[in-house]
């Protein structure tokens, strides 16, 4: 299977809209945290929802013909890639899960007492967390 084909257009169901489903869990299970960060989270969702009907003509859905899967593992490609290239704007490499290094020669790689700042560590925890799932998702494509 080529995990990086093209996939169809999707195409109208009679199933719920799944962007609603996401936004009520959000809502359900993370409480604001005094900066509006839910709030805003959720906003985004919305615009994402509209621009996805705009785009598509059809809000997401299950069945809509399109492998759900491969879009996952599709999008995780893409986020993957984004948030190495922030972490390289950042200084930052990681050589393996959990481990930043910051590498002046790439022939000549040295560990350093690398201390990340919160956004650092999220985004190099994001990166790993996101590769892992990426060998996970290929695995299970055919």
């Amino acid at each position: 299977m080529n995990a990086n084909e093209e996939q169809p257009k999707p195409i109208a169901t009679n199933r719920a809209p799944v962007w609603p489903m996401v936004i009520a869990y959000v809502e359900r299970n993370y409480a604001d945290d005094g900066a509006d960060t839910v709030s805003k989270l959720v906003a985004d969702m919305h615009e994402r929802d509209e621009l996805g009907l705009k785009r598509y003509s059809v809000k997401l859905t299950a069945h809509n013909g399109r492998d759900h899967m491969i879009d996952a593992y599709q999008e995780l490609l893409d986020f993957v890639v984004y948030t190495r290239a922030w972490l390289d704007e950042h200084g930052i490499d990681v050589l393996a899960p959990g481990m930043p290094t910051k590498a002046s020669d790439p022939d000549n790689i040295k560990l350093e007492d690398l201390t990340l700042n919160p956004r650092e560590r999220t985004m190099m925890n994001l990166f790993c967390a996101a590769t892992e799932a990426l060998l996970q998702l290929r695995g299970m494509l055919s």
